[in-house]
């Protein structure tokens, strides 16, 4: 459905977006989140508002909304 690459490190959480355009939001040791949209699922576009590792990302579910917890104890 994909290919998931451009980490380099550990990817410790994942979510999916359950509407058009679905978008699949991974993150982890990178401190940023990286977006895929698909299928097929290709790289779109990375965010960096984190200055530690990513712990949880979950899309709201309607799928209007997203978050992220950090290590750096932002949300």
């Amino acid at each position: 459905m994909g290919e998931i690459s451009g980490f380099s490190k550990t990817v410790s959480t994942a979510d999916f977006r359950p509407i058009k355009p679905f978008t699949l939001a991974l993150s982890g040791e990178e401190f940023s989140v990286c977006y895929f949209e698909g299928p097929p699922f290709k790289f779109k576009s990375t965010s960096k508002h984190h200055t530690s590792f990513v712990n949880c990302l979950r899309y709201s579910p309607d799928g209007s909304m997203f978050l992220t917890v950090s290590l750096d104890k932002n949300i």
